[in-house]
């Protein structure tokens, strides 16, 4: 896995392990330099491998996953043709890349199983074609062929998967089941930002990197039509990226800053969720993405675009939610507007909420998991 974060994806992921090591299977999980705040998650019935430790104390190579990723294949080679596990599962596509590289310069028989959270870019297919184009798109049909069995966090996921590789493709779906117990639970204490605080004002949150493919300008736009209509809404975003100063500036230039605001990265969002009336997604390509999923069970009320792919899924198409078209700020200020008029029930958003438990997702893994390694 990535060995830069610590989210939704990878605690899952950690449990998994533990969860396969109570039934009795070796389990180890193979970072490549990794922070020591990544590796104090694992369990300790289970091994940890950190390939290139050094990388961290290297000020240019410490922060890029990417490049860790690429000087860690042959150290990756060696560990399979070393251990020789039976199985190898690789959680998004940066590793995947690297693991499927590194088994074949490997002479081990290790089945690959491939977690794919995202859509990939297919030419001549109309609905793909907001999502960014990248320069692994072609390395991804070579080496994925190589995979012997993948996880997709959608049916969107899967769909796409089958159309770039192949309908015989051996896929699994597995949402993303990311909320514990404890999701619902009251935060000790609210988030320490003044609007929380004020009872004449109604929040609504926005969580994700500060990326192209979020579409953050058309949430801003969508929240500046809005909030000329209703006076007390406000919207903090939390997530940091390179599109930070582009949002910044968006936000000045519209006289938004009183109303829309940039909080940063944030460890524990829990608060901010559970808090907040609302939620906002403007992405124009997703996988299955967990911040609606905490949103939803958080009971917020949610508008989302309806991109390839997750949103609809998540939300039933539309039974717990709001869908917009991508890129259409009017359409995402009339269901904000809308969302504040007729509100979904809470108990309904809890009801759907319980599709989505870690428990039932760790389930999932393990069986998919062994499941593959049988050849079932």
């Amino acid at each position: 896995m990535s060995s830069l974060q610590i989210g939704a994806r990878e605690n899952l992921i950690f449990q998994v392990g533990k969860d396969l090591s109570k039934k009795g299977h070796k389990v180890l999980f193979v970072f490549i330099g990794a922070h020591e705040k990544l590796l104090e998650k694992v369990d300790a019935s289970c091994e940890t491998i950190n390939l290139l430790n050094w990388s961290n104390r290297i000020p240019l190579i410490r922060k890029v996953n990417k490049i860790k990723l690429f000087l860690g294949i042959w150290h990756l080679k060696k560990f399979l043709n070393k251990e020789e596990p039976d199985v190898f599962l690789s959680i998004s596509i940066p590793p995947n890349l690297a693991a499927l590289v590194a088994k074949t310069l490997s002479k081990a028989k290790t089945k690959i199983i491939v977690r794919q959270s995202n859509i990939i870019s297919i030419r001549n297919y109309p609905e793909y074609k907001c999502v960014k184009k990248r320069m692994r798109d072609f390395l991804i049909p070579i080496l994925y062929k190589n995979a012997n069995g993948f996880i997709a966090v959608s049916n969107g996921v899967k769909e796409n998967l089958q159309r770039l590789l192949g309908k015989s493709l051996n896929v699994r779906v597995i949402y993303n089941k990311v909320l514990d117990k404890n999701w619902r639970d009251e935060p000790k204490r609210k988030p320490k930002h003044s609007w929380f605080h004020d009872p004449n004002l109604v929040v609504f949150l926005a969580v994700g990197r500060l990326v192209a493919k979020k579409d953050y300008p058309t949430m801003i736009k969508a929240f500046q039509v809005a909030s000329n209509t209703n006076h007390s809404i406000r919207l903090i975003i939390l997530g940091d990226g390179p599109q930070k100063n582009k949002i910044e500036d968006l936000i000045k230039n519209l006289k938004m800053k009183d109303k829309i605001q940039l909080q940063g990265h944030v460890q524990n969002t829990q608060p901010y969720y559970y808090y907040s009336y609302g939620f906002l997604l403007s992405s124009v390509s997703e996988g299955m993405p967990s911040s609606v999923i905490e949103a939803l069970g958080a009971t917020c009320q949610i508008v989302a675009t309806d991109c390839p792919s997750g949103p609809s899924e998540i939300l039933a198409e539309g039974k717990y939610g709001r869908l917009v078209k991508i890129k259409d700020h009017k359409m995402m200020a009339q269901k904000i507007l809308e969302s504040l008029e007729y509100r979904i029930p809470e108990a309904k958003l809890l009801e759907r909420a319980g599709d989505f438990t870690s428990k039932d997702g760790i389930k999932e893994y393990s069986d998919a998991i062994s499941g593959f390694f049988s050849g079932n």
